[in-house]
């Protein structure tokens, strides 16, 4: 795999971050000010029809963008399980998205929190936190194999036989079986 492709990969689910938290926040914003907010008049209501519409598109709209960059980030776990074991990965790019999206899921679990569950659920906002959830998962994910590729094993010659390893493999597992058992 060349790093080209793995950067072009990382800068777009950064950009799709970027749309993602802009979505949510607008989202939020606009759920928690229509929840907060008693209109009265007919007028002021239809303005609040208008506005629900709206804040229901942005959710949508935010739903299929943390779909998409949980697709993103689950076809990283394949591109990096698939690299040469000489590949290195910076994992910090990865981690930055997950530490986004551990935010952005904080957020979205306070604006649950000020609308309620019910209303939450109405809304699609369940979705889009569980949505957030799984790309934050899978870039985490991400992030354990790149780190995998940093951290390569030491090889060291020895003496010792196969016969002798298996020995102390099958010792291990009767401790463990007279332990756990």
């Amino acid at each position: 795999m060349n790093t080209v492709n793995l950067k072009s990969s990382i800068g777009f689910a950064i950009s799709m971050f970027g749309a993602l938290s802009s979505g949510v926040g607008v989202a939020s914003t606009e759920v928690v000010h229509y929840s907060v907010h008693q209109v009265p008049s007919a007028q002021k209501q239809e303005s609040r029809r208008a506005e629900r519409a709206y804040i229901l598109s942005e959710i949508v709209r935010a739903n299929r963008r943390a779909r998409h960059l949980a697709q993103i980030f689950q076809n990283e776990c394949v591109r990096l399980s698939q690299m040469p074991d000489d590949a290195v990965v910076d994992p910090e790019a990865y981690q930055g998205l997950v530490d986004a999206l551990r935010a952005q899921e904080t957020m979205l679990r306070r604006t649950i929190a000020i609308v309620g569950r019910d209303e939450a659920t109405e809304m699609g906002i369940m979705d889009l936190q569980r949505n957030t959830a799984k790309a934050r998962s899978a870039a985490s994910s991400a992030t354990l194999l790149a780190k995998q590729t940093t951290n390569k094993p030491k090889v060291v010659a020895g003496a010792t036989s196969g016969e002798a390893m298996k020995a102390l493999a099958d010792r291990f597992e009767t401790e463990l079986t007279k332990r756990f058992s």
